[in-house]
């Protein structure tokens, strides 16, 4: 089974790649509609519908998509490393653990997103600042694991 995993390795990656790029960008503009969701909450009480629905999709329909696909194509690809080496790297797991602490920040703010959309009340700005800040770092130390796939060998 794992053999058969390692030969569609490119293919895994291809879809992991995909469902990561469909997760992260949105993800990094999450906090931004939250932020869009309370401010017009306050300047106009009447919910527009569509809007609401829109950014209901973007979140239900795209980001929680993509993020358990990115889990599912990493794992299997994870899979196949491990089928072919024995071992998994040391730098692939540090971009597990940054993924699973990038994930803890999705589920922070997709929390606060599902309490705009009550009408009830979320974070102020300098929370979703932080929040914000250690997803990009989260995500910038990711992709640099990615690429460099440093050995420790110095």
């Amino acid at each position: 089974m794992l053999s058969l995993i390692a030969g569609f390795y490119p293919w895994l990656k291809a879809l992991h790649v995909v469902c990561v790029i469909l997760w992260v960008g949105p993800q990094l503009v999450l906090g931004l509609l939250v932020l869009a969701l309370r401010h017009r909450q306050t300047t106009n009480p009447s919910r527009d519908d569509e809007f609401v629905s829109r950014l209901g999709f973007l979140v239900n329909g795209l980001l929680n998509v993509a993020m358990l696909g990115a889990f599912l194509f990493g794992t299997l690809m994870a899979c196949a490393i491990w089928a072919q080496g024995g071992a998994l790297p040391g730098w692939l797991w540090s971009k597990i653990g940054l993924v699973f602490a990038l994930s803890t920040l999705h589920g922070l703010l997709f929390r606060q997103f599902r309490h705009a959309m009550r009408d009830q009340t979320i974070w102020g700005s300098r929370r979703f600042d932080l929040v914000q800040a250690l997803g990009l770092g989260a995500t910038l130390a990711i992709v640099l694991l990615v690429v460099v796939k440093p050995t420790g060998n110095g």
